[in-house]
């Protein structure tokens, strides 16, 4: 597939995974994606590396904070959603009820980052790209592919991301299951199941050739299965992974 230019705002644009253990992380999600890696020290001085499939970047991994630690905080991915204000939309964030876990802050040329954590607690990324966009790769093998949101109140989550990105919202049945699909215009932009969990938690979807085969390969590799995979109707087949670490993500591939 040819390398994506630009984010539309209010689409997922880029993930990132906050590890304890770099190089380990690197050799997991190396081996299950096909990841080639480029290190580099982020903004606060950790280690960290940007995650390349065929030349083309997907997402970023990076050592845990010295205050995660401190708390003893476990790996994590967080989900980014393109904006064309971080500062603007950071603050819709704190106007509905969300909690800045990093205020807006220069990437220098690359662009503008915000992490916030929503009225529930899950955490999520705002990214005003200028040089870089975030992903160069959505919906293709080892790249992401959707992102989801699991919380215990969808009506409230609905009205806060409604608030921060302008989003719709459509609903739909996933098996037995009630699903939202929250839209960016005309297209769909994440999803958002009921769960009786706290905090809720947006999980990163990565595009695989096979879910089974990816599945298998996780757990040869030290991941853990958190459910089993299953066929989605008119969306392909699906399984929720941890990592080594216990960072949660889920991989897709076709219906079989």
């Amino acid at each position: 597939m040819p390398e994506l230019r630009s984010h539309k705002p209010g689409m997922l644009c880029f993930a990132d995974l906050c590890a304890s253990d770099l190089s380990a992380a690197r050799g997991f999600y190396g081996e299950l994606f096909g990841w080639s890696f480029d290190a580099l020290r982020s903004a606060d001085g950790r280690n960290a590396a940007l995650a390349l499939r065929d030349g083309k970047l997907v997402c970023a991994v990076a050592e845990l904070m010295p205050a995660q630690r401190a708390q003893r905080l476990t790996a994590r991915w967080t989900c980014h959603f393109a904006v064309t204000s971080a500062v603007e939309a950071a603050q819709r964030g704190a106007d509905s009820g969300a909690r800045l876990l990093a205020p807006p802050f220069s990437l220098g040329a690359a662009g503008e980052l915000a992490v916030v954590a929503d009225p529930f607690g899950a955490q999520f990324g705002l990214w005003q790209g200028n040089r870089r966009i975030g992903a160069e790769a959505l919906g293709e093998p080892g790249a992401l592919t959707w992102a989801e949101l699991e919380t215990h109140d969808i009506r409230a989550a609905g009205n806060f991301y409604g608030a921060i990105f302008g989003w719709s919202r459509q609903a739909l049945k996933r098996g037995t299951e009630s699903y939202t699909v929250f839209n960016a215009g005309d297209r769909g932009a994440a999803g958002m199941a009921h769960a009786q969990i706290e905090p809720a938690r947006w999980t990163p979807w990565f595009e695989v050739a096979d879910c089974d085969e990816a599945v298998q390969r996780a757990i040869q590799l030290g991941g853990q299965l958190v459910s089993a995979p299953r066929a989605l109707p008119l969306v392909g087949r699906l399984a929720a992974l941890r990592d080594p670490e216990g960072a949660r993500f889920a991989v897709l591939g076709p219906a079989r």
